[in-house]
């Protein structure tokens, strides 16, 4: 994006939110398909394969924190700097965001490391089962600081009004991902006489950290070339600035401490699923994948929206970030209905994709109905929440998270389990109740304004 270009009417400021988020959801939904891919495929193998699976990733997830450290304040920095015209600045904290997250990834991986072992026995009583976790999962550790790197690149890209290489980058690294993933699996590539490396859920860990560097190196080679507007260099890589690296985290730990609080929650209901045994944790597991894939585009709008409102603040631009936002939360609540009635009337065909297994299907066709029935609110949600992201006040993800999921569902699903003892049906109910309140939160801080003052060009340059 041109720093000098006008967006003044309503249809220029959709068509450049359009423009900036569809290379963005298709990532993201590729993103996803990693995931489902890696699912279908594990579900050929064993339920007890795909409950394995569903444990490791839940605590996976759980030690992104230390990503998301500088993932919201890093958007809001690079596209409020490249907005406001500062070329210098954008590639100062663009090196750091991508150095900053390594030495993220480096402690995220560690901790991992030492806790890994005792965190699956937590969940997991069936010792197989915590060896198949720990054989899809281990190689994955210790490539963290490469996909947290890999992340940033793209984050540079999108963020300096270029969302289609990171799209191009995951294009390429799905279909490797894809093509890899039956054949490292199984002893013979399935509907073909083609021999494979039989190397089991395994295989899936070692086809997804294989991608993950493909992405890492095509991206950074781009960087690194000076074939950019906005370039790195290889010298910035290797030192931390303290001072912008300091503001990263400042600004991006209520989100952080959002995406922790959100992680452990999963963990902690994947705890009280358990109780209901394998099969409901195997249903909870692929609607948990489910809703990552119908968030994508969404997510993906967020993303693009949110460069889109830090590119105008950097400019303050103030109104055309509020019409940011309308355009972008109407957006998503029509997406949601979408996929929330879609996902409703065919659960069944969904759940068919990663498990055979009757019961399973059944239990989806019990609460799938049930868990989409409010994120078209979410969807809403997302759409207004793209001011916070761009502008750097990221709190209202922190307190949004918080209220909705540790002070009403949590507490809920508790006492569903073990004080009314009711069935594993009772714990959908709690995913509205927690849409709804979210909803109300989130619309309550965009409509106090606060984000409408937060300049982050600003606080870095002091610094300087």
């Amino acid at each position: 994006m041109s720093n000098n270009i006008n967006l003044t009417t309503r249809a220029d400021i959709r068509n450049r939110i359009w423009q900036l988020s569809y290379p963005a959801m298709v990532s993201m939904l590729l993103q996803t398909v990693y995931d489902l891919v890696d699912m279908a495929w594990v579900g050929q193998i064993s339920k007890q394969a795909i409950a394995a699976v569903t444990i490791f990733s839940t605590i996976f997830w759980l030690f992104l924190f230390f990503n998301e450290l500088i993932g919201a304040s890093s958007v809001s920095m690079i596209s409020q700097n490249y907005g406001k015209g500062d070329k210098e600045m954008t590639r100062l904290v663009s090196e750091q965001t991508m150095s900053f997250k390594v030495f993220m990834g480096f402690i995220s991986g560690v901790l991992l490391y030492f806790t890994i072992n005792s965190l699956l026995n937590f969940y997991l009583k069936n010792p197989s089962t915590v060896k198949l976790a720990m054989d899809y999962g281990y190689i994955r550790i210790f490539f963290l600081p490469a996909m947290y790197a890999s992340y940033s690149v793209n984050t540079i890209f999108r963020c300096q009004g270029d969302p289609k290489t990171p799209m191009k980058i995951m294009i390429f690294s799905t279909i490797l991902n894809i093509i890899l993933d039956p054949i490292l699996m199984f002893e013979t590539i399935p509907f073909t006489n083609i021999p494979g490396f039989n190397m089991g859920v395994k295989g899936a860990g070692v086809a997804t950290v294989i991608s993950v560097m493909f992405s890492l190196i095509y991206g950074l080679s781009i960087l690194l070339s000076g074939k950019n507007e906005i370039y790195v260099s290889l010298k910035g890589l290797f030192k931390l600035n303290w001072n912008i690296d300091l503001d990263l985290l400042k600004i991006g730990l209520p989100n952080a401490l959002k995406q922790f609080a959100g992680g452990l929650f999963m963990a902690i209901m994947v705890k009280f699923v358990s109780h209901y045994g394998d099969s409901v944790i195997t249903a909870v597991g692929i609607i948990a994948k489910l809703q990552t894939f119908i968030y994508m585009p969404v997510n993906g709008l967020m993303m693009g929206g949110s460069i889109v409102v830090g590119h105008f603040l950097g400019r303050r631009e103030i109104e055309n970030a509020e019409t940011s936002a309308s355009i972008a939360s109407r957006i998503n609540f029509l997406t949601m209905a979408f996929f929330s009635i879609l996902f409703a009337i065919f659960p069944q065909y969904l759940f068919s994709i990663f498990n055979k297994d009757p019961e399973i299907i059944q239990m989806g066709k019990e609460l799938v109905p049930i868990v989409t029935l409010t994120i078209p609110l979410t969807g809403y949600a997302f759409g207004q929440s793209i001011v916070f992201m761009g502008s750097g006040y990221t709190k209202p993800y922190l307190v949004g998270s918080l209220v909705s999921q540790w002070l009403l569902q949590l507490p809920f699903v508790a006492i569903c389990v073990y004080v009314l003892k009711l069935s594993y049906r009772s714990i959908a109910f709690s995913f509205p109740l927690a849409d709804i309140v979210y909803f109300v939160i989130i619309l309550i801080f965009f409509k106090s304004g606060k984000w409408k003052t937060m300049d982050v060009t600003k606080k870095i340059n002091s610094n300087m």
